[in-house]
């Protein structure tokens, strides 16, 4: 189970999720977009270009967001992964 959750492809779907609505602040849009352009190299299982290397940003980009309210927010935090379903609240 938690290595599916880690895989890139699932913290894209997570991500989507997250954007699709008004949840997130607009602090934290700019830190999921701040992930998105930060220089990083495509490891090799993702193709350079088209799908793969978006799929391997966006993840990047929730990884960048999560890292961000776990130094600054805890509470928040638990909220983000409550609303992708992945915290402890049944009640998300």
């Amino acid at each position: 189970m938690v290595t599916s959750e880690v895989r890139a492809e699932s913290q894209e779907r997570y991500l989507e999720q997250l954007v699709a609505g008004p949840f997130l602040s607009p602090e934290e849009h700019d830190i999921i977009r701040w992930g998105n352009n930060a220089k990083i190299t495509i490891p090799k299982r993702f193709s350079q270009s088209g799908k793969h290397a978006q799929t391997y940003r966006a993840a990047t980009s929730i990884e960048c967001l999560i890292g961000f309210l776990y130094l600054t927010d805890a509470q928040r935090l638990h909220h983000v992964m409550n609303y992708i379903g992945l915290g402890d609240d049944p009640e998300g």
